[in-house]
Formats: structure tokens, C-alpha cells, sequence
């Protein structure tokens, strides 16, 4: 044994002896330096032992390097100690080696992958699903995700749940993650099976699908406002956590008194180029700020941060990020900026953090505009809608107190000349001389009923066609089956993509006669696109805020004859109209006229009827009465 070898055995008994009596801090300064193996592995111990967990996973990493033989084992222990740690840029800088060196531990990888998966472009995680297990639910759950969600391959991330679904069978969670992806992807059979299934809605697995679904997905199918009030996967993990967090009563802060601005914080994750933002601009910007301090909390991705800079100065200066803030810190952020009424965008949307809205101090609480119904168990105290999408009957089915802005709920952009390319029909492979139904909502609402109506109203009128927009590259040929099945010949049906510019789509959407709204789910904002454009819109006044959002657009507008009571009404009136060209060009030219005035295209308005909305909140508040229904008065014309 040489001199140095015998120095570090006399070095690391020394160690051992110490760490033994449970003296880890005289570890870590004796082995201060240490390069060999088994000190390593000592140093490693006593750095867990005093909770050092990083510290003790970097020695991990090191030791993979220095013993080949044991670089699996290793590995595994430093990434297990990382994920613990939430050390996710250090875990996904070894991820691949990791799992390459478990091929077999398909948990291990999954625990990686869905850590560091934000940290991660796509062309690194792909080929690691290989190592995920398809016979386990949630793995499956993730894969399918990262295709619709990264590689934007819808049918790949269908064929993954399918797969899933015949690995696991009794999986209610997977089968009703398909009902929800059935939707997506246009699988007709798949919704006629889910529908048959709801029939019964007090079956033990309809109960199951109630429990497992989400709220927003319960709105492409249901216009039963008792049955969106029913508990949702949404609604669980909020009082989930809320149970978890074990806090006592939510402690209020007062309201800013009469004399001071309204402080109002806007909170979402779509202040960019969302649906949300796009409709609501124009108002934030014409806020009153002299009686009115407007903050956004913004929880956004950079990507979408990357729209901000396009817009005025004014309104980037009212942005405060929160995306890197815990609920709790961002619940503390909107507390320092002494917010006086906090208003949520997002309700139950895909990338929500309603848990700030249930723990924050700000005297009031709302949601409005990205959620069309209750956000039950988020607390919150108002619900901004109006009398058309909610009317006295909603009100035992919300969580929330209704406060009715008195025109209409969604704001929008002023109507203004459009800058559009020039077009006619043979551009978008329309024919000159057939009449043409048309619709733009998203391919997920358009389920067996829209589509069984729409194959009506094209049997009742043979010399028609009907146009749909569709960026999805996998539904448009199950909805042609479908409609063939139906018995609509396929050149009857023409798809177009979305296109670039916003104003060569309004330019392009009165080339059609009449547009078909979806059941019951409408078109809200895309409702308001084609009203926007001159195309008039045939719906059917439904049972819930989002089957009721076109009838209160048509009604702004002057035109609410289009919104009828029934199915078979809605099937006769686009009947009617394909076949009495003067009828139908009087309601497009008394919708021309009308939208110059309508307050959907007025967000000088929509801004007073919010301020007024917020200033009958905070009156409330400073009275110490709790929260109740309100109903805006309208300014005058």
C-alpha cells in the first residue's frame, strides 16, 4: 500500500467514525475535496443525512462517471434525488443517459420526462416515450398529450389513447379521456357511443364519467345547467387542495376608499395573441385611468409573451409577470398591489391557476369572459355575464352571484373597414351559382346532433353546399364519412384551412349565404367574426350560458329572429331562407346596418358597463354586505 493510499484509508476511517456518531457536518469538511469513490459515496451520505438532497445527487452524478459498472445505479439515484429536489435543469441535462441506462424502469422515466418536459424541446423527448409503459393510464395519458400537444398529430395522439384503452379496458379514466379526444379527432361512433351512455346519466359509469371529466368538456355535449353544476375533475381538485392546504376562513382586505382609484387586477395566461385577449384589447385599453388603476398578472409562456411586444406602450406597462411565482407568492403579489377587485380570465380553461383566485386577500372576486359558466369551488364571488346567457333561472346553478353587464358579456374589437385581400368564391373552391351554409366553430363542437341537423338542412336544400373551416388534418375525413353515412355526398362539403391574417378571413366570410352555428356549444367569439364580416348566423337559443352566447351576439345586433327555439325550427328556417333570397337579404342588410351601432363592436361602452359592473362590487364591499346578484344599468345611447 503506498503512503497516499494509506493517507486517504486514515482519512475515510476517520470519516466513517464520524459519520457513525452522526457528526455529517465534520464529514463534509474532512472530505472537503475527496475525488475517490467510496469517499464519495460517504460525502453523498452525509449530505443526505443533513438534507443537502441537490448536494448529495451532483456526488451521484459523479460517481455514475467514476464506476461504469454501477452507472445505471447511479444515475438513477441522482435523478431520483433531483426530482425531489425539483432540480429540473440539472435532470434533464442527464435525462436521456438516465433512462438509457434504466431502459426498463419505465416509472423512472416517466417521473423525468414529465419534470423536465418544459426544459425539453420536442425532438429530445420524443424518442424517450419508447421507454414509457403503455399499459399504465397516466403514461399514456402523457404520451398522448405530447402528440396533440408538441407534434400537433392529432391522429398519433388518438392512436396512442386507443392503444391504451385495449391495454387497459376497465380504465375509466382512459375511456372517458377518448370520449373527450373523440371530439377532436371527428370519430362519430365514438360520440354516438358516449351519448347512448349519458342517456343515463344516473348509471354507476355515467356517475364515473361526471367524477372523471372535465368541466369544459362537459359543455360540448351537455345544455343541462343542473348537470354542469354536478361535480367535475375541475371542481375535485380544488377542493382537493384545498383540503391539503388546511387553511382557515379567507381573510378579506377592505376596499380602496370612494376617493381613490378602482384597483383592478386582470389575471390569465392568455395576455397574448389568445382568443381572450384578441376580444378583449380594445376595452383594457380604454379604461378610465383616472378613476381606474389596471393591473395584468400575467402567467403566460414566452411564446405567448412574445405578442406582448407589439402592443402600446400603455398597456405593456400594466403587465406584472407571475408564471415563475408558487400561488402563494402570486397571491401575495396581488396583495401588495392592494388589487380591490381581482377578475379571472380563464375559469375552467386549459392552463388555469384558479388556486390563486380561492387564497388571495383582494376584497372581491370575479371571472369573466374565458369561461362561459360557474367556476365551482374556486370561491369566487361574481360571475360577469349578461340577461341573455344567464338569465334569473341560472342562478341556483352558480357557485358565484350573477353581475349582468346590460347588452351583452363579450367585448370586441370597434368595427372597422377591413383591409382584405380581394376574393371571390372560386378562390376558396366555391361555387358561383349554389347557395352556401358555412362554419368556422372548432371542429370539437361539432357533434352528432349539429352534424344530423346540418345533414337536414342539406337534404332539404339539394342545390347547396357547405363550407367548413378546419385546421385539424384528421377530423375532415371522419366528418366526410359522416356525412356520407348521413347521406351527403362528399362534393358537397368543402374544407378550407384557417388563413393567415385575420382580415382576409373576415373578407372571405360573406362569400357564404348563412352560417351554421354548432349545438350546444356555439361559436362565441367566432359567432362574433361572422357577424363582424355581414354573414348572418342561425342558432338555437339554448339552456346554458355557452349554448345562449350566439343568441345574445344576434340580439346586439338586431337580428335575434335568427335564433330560434328548437332543432326542427332551426332545420325549416335555414330551409326558408336558402329558398327566399329577398328575406334573406333583408336580415343581411339590416345587419349591416345594425353592426355599426351594435355594442358588440363598441369597446367604449363595453369599458363604462365593466367600470360601472366593478364600482357596484366595490359599493357592496365597502357596505360590509357579501356578494349578490346585480344587474348593470345600461349608459344611454
Amino acid at each position: 500500500m503506498t503512503v497516499v493510499s494509506r493517507k486517504l484509508t486514515s482519512v475515510f476511517d476517520s470519516a466513517s467514525g464520524l459519520y457513525e456518531s452522526g457528526d455529517y457536518p465534520a464529514v463534509l469538511q474532512l472530505l472537503s475535496g475527496a475525488a475517490d469513490p467510496r469517499s464519495l459515496a460517504l460525502l453523498a451520505n452525509a449530505n443526505l443525512k443533513l438534507g443537502n438532497i441537490e448536494a448529495a445527487a451532483d456526488i451521484f452524478a459523479a460517481l455514475s462517471r467514476l464506476i461504469p459498472e454501477k452507472h445505471g445505479f447511479f444515475l438513477k439515484s441522482a435523478a431520483t434525488l433531483y426530482l425531489k429536489a425539483r432540480s429540473n435543469e440539472k435532470l434533464a441535462a442527464s435525462a436521456a443517459k438516465t433512462i438509457l441506462a434504466n431502459p426498463s424502469d419505465s416509472k423512472l422515466a416517466f417521473e423525468i420526462i414529465r419534470a423536465t418536459s418544459a426544459l425539453l424541446d420536442t425532438a429530445a423527448i420524443e424518442p424517450l416515450l419508447a421507454h414509457l409503459n403503455r399499459s399504465d393510464p397516466e403514461q399514456v395519458y402523457f404520451i398522448s398529450n405530447f402528440f396533440r400537444d408538441r407534434k400537433k398529430d392529432e391522429e398519433r395522439s388518438y392512436a396512442e389513447l386507443v392503444a391504451g384503452i385495449e391495454a387497459c379496458p376497465q380504465d375509466a379514466f382512459l375511456r372517458i379521456q377518448r370520449f373527450t379526444a373523440s371530439r377532436i379527432v371527428s370519430d362519430f361512433p365514438t360520440m354516438r357511443a358516449f351519448d347512448t351512455l349519458m342517456a343515463e346519466p344516473r348509471s354507476p359509469y355515467a356517475e364515473q364519467i361526471f367524477l372523471h371529466e372535465m368541466a369544459l368538456h362537459r359543455l360540448y355535449w351537455s345544455d343541462d345547467e343542473r348537470a354542469q353544476a354536478q361535480s367535475s375533475q375541475d371542481v375535485q381538485r380544488l377542493t382537493a387542495r384545498r383540503a391539503a392546504d388546511n387553511r382557515g376562513p379567507r381573510l378579506r382586505r377592505p376596499v380602496s376608499p370612494a376617493s381613490e382609484r378602482l384597483r383592478i387586477g386582470y389575471i390569465s395566461n392568455d395576455f397574448g395573441h389568445e382568443v381572450v385577449m384578441t376580444v378583449l384589447k380594445s376595452t383594457l385599453e380604454r379604461h378610465d385611468r383616472t378613476k381606474f388603476d389596471i393591473t395584468l398578472f400575467c402567467y403566460s409562456n414566452a411564446e405567448v409573451r412574445k405578442h406582448q411586444q407589439a402592443w402600446p406602450e400603455a398597456l405593456r406597462a400594466m403587465i406584472v409577470p407571475i408564471a415563475d411565482l408558487s400561488d402563494e407568492a402570486a397571491a401575495q403579489a396581488i396583495s401588495a398591489a392592494k388589487i380591490d377587485i381581482l377578475v379571472d380570465l380563464k375559469g375552467f380553461t386549459k392552463g388555469d391557476r384558479l388556486g390563486i383566485m380561492g387564497i388571495s386577500d383582494a376584497p372581491v372576486t370575479a371571472t369573466f369572459l374565458g369561461y362561459p359558466g360557474s367556476a365551482s369551488g374556486a370561491d369566487i364571488d361574481y360571475v360577469i355575464s349578461d340577461p341573455i346567457v344567464t338569465p334569473d333561472t341560472s342562478r341556483p346553478y352558480y357557485a358565484e352571484k350573477l353581475c349582468r353587464l346590460p347588452e351583452v358579456q363579450m367585448p370586441n374589437d370597434a368595427l372597422a373597414p377591413v383591409r382584405a385581400t380581394a376574393t371571390r368564391r372560386s378562390d376558396w373552391g366555391l361555387p358561383d351559382d349554389r347557395f352556401v351554409f358555412a362554419s368556422f366553430n372548432g371542429q370539437q363542437k361539432i357533434n352528432p346532433r349539429t352534424i344530423d341537423l346540418w345533414a337536414r338542412i342539406l337534404h332539404s336544400v339539394p342545390d347547396s353546399v357547405f363550407w367548413i373551416g378546419s385546421n385539424n388534418k384528421f377530423a375532415p375525413k371522419n366528418l366526410l364519412a359522416e356525412f356520407y353515412s348521413l347521406g351527403i355526398a362528399e362534393e358537397r362539403i368543402i374544407f378550407n384551412e384557417k388563413v393567415a391574417r385575420f382580415a382576409d378571413h373576415i373578407g372571405r366570410v360573406p362569400l357564404a349565404d348563412l352560417a351554421l352555428d354548432t349545438l350546444p356549444y356555439n361559436g362565441h367569439s367566432t359567432t362574433a367574426d361572422m357577424l363582424r364580416g355581414g354573414l348572418p348566423v342561425l342558432t338555437v337559443r339554448g339552456n346554458s350560458y355557452h349554448s345562449r352566447v350566439s343568441w345574445s351576439l344576434l340580439r346586439s345586433c338586431g337580428i335575434d329572429e335568427l335564433a330560434v327555439s328548437n332543432d326542427e325550427d332551426y332545420c325549416m328556417l335555414a330551409a326558408e331562407l336558402a329558398r327566399d333570397p329577398a328575406r334573406l337579404k333583408e336580415i343581411r342588410t339590416r345587419l349591416d346596418q345594425n353592426r355599426l351601432t351594435s355594442p358588440l363592436f363598441n369597446p367604449d361602452r363595453m369599458a363604462r358597463h365593466l367600470e360601472r359592473a366593478f364600482e357596484m362590487m366595490a359599493d357592496r364591499a365597502r357596505q360590509d354586505l357579501l356578494p349578490d346578484h346585480i344587474d348593470v344599468p345600461a349608459l344611454p345611447i
